[in-house]
């Protein structure tokens, strides 16, 4: 499952202070590496949400159906009741462990998407700084020529 875990809450509710993940694993050669296995673990987390959400979506379509045909006594009526709720304990307590598991992963969450909009504006800042180069170097190309044709 998921190496990290959340950090217990205080008296007071609120989370201990601790640096963040991403500057401490900045600071390691293994940033790279580590950013990966963090955004397979996101895609991780990702996936098994889907297949939950589809299948409660299916279960939800048996519900439906249930409900539908509940107005005749069909004497596997309660066998039915049962395997359903027992779904849907099984399911409230899937949604459980991703609640957590989500709530443990948006810290890092945050962090992808404030390391995507640094990203972005040293691109641009690059993009501008090529820019002003080549006007530097077609303005040193004409003083060059000047100074060149000044001294014939």
């Amino acid at each position: 499952m998921l190496a990290a875990k959340a950090p217990a809450a205080e008296p007071t509710g609120q989370v201990e202070a601790q640096p963040s993940m991403m500057v401490r694993l900045a600071k390691g050669p293994r940033f790279h590496l580590e950013l990966k296995r963090v955004t397979g673990e996101v895609g991780e987390v990702r996936q098994r949400q889907l297949s939950t959400r589809f299948r409660l979506d299916d279960y939800r379509q048996q519900s439906a159906a249930f409900a539908a045909s509940s107005q005749n006594d069909d004497p596997d009526d309660g066998a039915f009741r049962r395997d359903l709720e027992a779904v849907t304990t099984e399911v409230g307590a899937m949604l459980a462990d991703f609640a957590q598991e989500w709530q443990v992963l948006q810290p890092v969450n945050d962090e992808l998407e404030d390391l995507a909009r640094e990203a972005d504006a040293l691109v641009d800042t690059d993009l501008r700084m090529g820019e002003l180069l080549s006007k530097m170097s077609s303005k040193l190309d004409l003083f060059e020529g000047t100074l060149g044709s000044a001294r014939r």
